[in-house]
């Protein structure tokens, strides 16, 4: 049967410079005519989303599609899921969907970025050890005890988990975010990562020490959102290569001194709450257009 790719679903184009991604978000269920036509027009990304109208809960079909370089799926729930250990081009892979399939993540050699929702099945995703950009969310800590094996990981994110210390990491990591990760005491080991330059902590507020993020002189983008009361940030100014500093939401600093921060000359983004014992006061507002912008960004109350 000869149909139009577009009488499946949507096609949508994302442009990259002169690179664009053709994805295919399919409406309704699987058919397997949709292989010569995601071919024939040469689509390689695939999103199959409830909330557009997919309607499956088989996915064994995904081996006979091991051609595509992305896959994202958004579901309730999913039966042979393990299908995708098959897709041996796969780059991309954002799976939100209960199932008990086990990936041999190992076998996909090209995977780079991966966004999972955790499900037991998925601890053999430490085996893909090319990835280089990795989201976890709802990770418990015997999960991600083998963080670690991720050698070449650029990218770090973990929401929602109930780790109580951050594994050993790469050291090649340039950017981690923890978020919501409410019994995390422990992120020493962030110390590994001699790249990191991005830095973001939002709602992790029983974390024990954190001025050993000082030490870490690579470090220009700094996030503290809604962490509680630090007792100073004298740990802050000694990133000289600080560009942006982030302490928004509930975050107090007691000794409400941020004086030193006038000797970072590289900082020209800089966000808090307006607190009455604060010594200083923002001069100008967040704005990313003005991240290469010298000026002044505070004054004295």
């Amino acid at each position: 049967m000869d149909r139009n790719i577009k009488s499946y679903g949507k096609v949508i184009e994302l442009r990259s410079g002169a690179d664009t991604r053709k994805i295919l978000e399919i409406t309704g269920r699987w058919s397997d005519d949709i292989i010569d036509e995601m071919l024939k027009c040469g689509v390689y990304y695939l999103t199959l989303n409830v909330a557009d109208g997919w309607r499956c809960t088989d996915y064994s079909f995904l081996s006979k599609i091991p051609h595509i370089k992305g896959l994202q799926i958004i579901a309730e729930t999913a039966t042979n899921l393990e299908a995708v250990s098959d897709l041996a081009s796969l780059e991309m892979l954002n799976l939100s969907v209960l199932t008990d399939s086990v990936i041999e993540f190992g076998a996909l050699e090209n995977l780079r970025e991966v966004y999972l929702d955790w499900q037991p099945g998925y601890y053999k995703v430490f085996d893909s050890r090319n990835i280089c950009d990795i989201t976890l969310r709802d990770t418990k800590s015997t999960n991600i005890s083998r963080m670690g094996n991720l050698k070449n990981l650029r990218s770090l994110e973990l929401v929602n988990s109930e780790i109580c210390e951050l594994p050993h990491i790469s050291p090649k990591l340039f950017k981690i975010v923890l978020s919501k990760c409410k019994k995390l005491k422990n992120i020493e080991s962030i110390q590994q990562a001699s790249n990191l330059q991005w830095l973001e902590i939002r709602e992790c507020k029983k974390i024990e020490e954190i001025t050993f993020i000082g030490n870490i002189s690579g470090v220009s983008y700094l996030f503290l959102e809604n962490m509680g009361e630090i007792e100073n940030i004298e740990f802050v100014c000694r990133l000289k290569k600080l560009k942006a500093l982030w302490l928004a939401g509930d975050t107090n600093v007691i000794d409400g001194n941020f004086g030193c921060l006038e000797a970072l000359q590289e900082l020209t983004m800089v966000a808090f709450a307006q607190r009455k014992h604060y010594s200083h006061k923002i001069s100008r507002k967040w704005n990313w257009d003005n991240l290469e912008v010298p000026g002044d960004i505070l004054k004295r109350t």
